[in-house]
């Protein structure tokens, strides 16, 4: 009976985490798309990158940028995930259309927020494409869980860190986002730009 309550409550603090999560999604989704601003900006310029290629259950691909000179605790966090197979079988389960689409996947490592309103310079922007790591109020919640933008959105500039952009698959991302629907991710894989 202990156990089954320990169950219970462990399952119900996953579902708050992964709701405060999405409603500081929402609330600055919401922001955004009442103000003006959904313009590209332009691609992103790093000097140091890093590739990455989301694998999806169905073959799909989008292949990734990875800033690790504007973002570098955030990069190193994503790259330990993937590289330990932690996003494998996980899912684009929370989708905007018209904004983004999002793995919800928590962990337990955290990383400190790399945008302007935590006090750190990060020059990249929430442009089409941009990747950016999700986190919740507390600015240091960052635990893996990334979105995707499927539009710019200048109100998430200062807000989220920017760690990296679609380079290919950018019609996928737009598709999952439309659709609504969960996309499983099969497989995340970061590789070193030679």
């Amino acid at each position: 009976m202990a156990k089954r309550a320990a169950k219970r409550k462990k399952k119900a603090a996953r579902r708050r985490r992964a709701l405060i999560i999405a409603l500081s999604v929402l609330a600055v989704a919401a922001l955004a798309l009442t103000l003006p601003g959904l313009l590209d900006k332009g691609t992103q310029n790093a000097a140091n990158t890093y590739g990455a290629l989301i694998t999806l259950a169905d073959g799909r691909e989008l292949a990734l940028e990875l800033y690790p000179d504007a973002a570098p605790e955030s990069v190193a966090l994503f790259t330990r995930l993937a590289d330990s197979g932690a996003y494998d079988g996980t899912s684009f389960d929370m989708t905007m259309p018209g904004l983004l689409i999002q793995d919800m996947y928590t962990g337990a490592e955290t990383v400190r927020g790399e945008f302007a309103a935590n006090g750190f310079e990060n020059p990249l922007t929430h442009e089409r494409g941009a990747v950016s790591m999700g986190r919740t109020g507390n600015y240091d919640s960052g635990a893996g869980s990334f979105f995707i933008l499927t539009h710019a959105c200048a109100e998430f500039d200062g807000m989220y860190a920017v760690f990296g952009r679609v380079t290919h698959g950018m019609e996928y991302a737009d598709a999952i986002a439309e659709s609504g629907e969960t996309c499983v991710i099969k497989s995340v894989r970061v590789y070193k730009d030679s």
